[in-house]
């Protein structure tokens, strides 16, 4: 967790967290993932935000910009473990 002079959590901006899905992706290329897979592990690299909904948009600009793709479905902690939509590196 990064923090400022005054022990605030500093959060990350959306291009932070894009650029650590791009690479987390190309290094995981050969299997699909969930993003609860991802999110813990930005979070040690210190890529947070206050409101953890903020992924979505990453996910979403990723695949948009064609870094990943959707893969396999995952039973997701945050929805109740309802299965969702999982990605994998293009």
């Amino acid at each position: 967790m990064t923090q400022d002079l005054f022990g605030d959590v500093v959060v990350c901006t959306s291009d932070d967290a894009l650029g650590f899905l791009i690479r987390w992706a190309r290094r995981h290329r050969r299997e699909p993932f969930s993003p609860e897979d991802v999110i813990p592990d930005a979070a040690v690299a210190g890529i947070l935000f206050d409101d953890q909904r903020q992924w979505g948009q990453v996910f979403r600009q990723a695949q948009r910009e064609g870094y990943i793709r959707r893969a396999g479905l995952f039973p997701r902690a945050s929805s109740n473990h309802s299965v969702r939509p999982g990605w994998q590196g293009v």
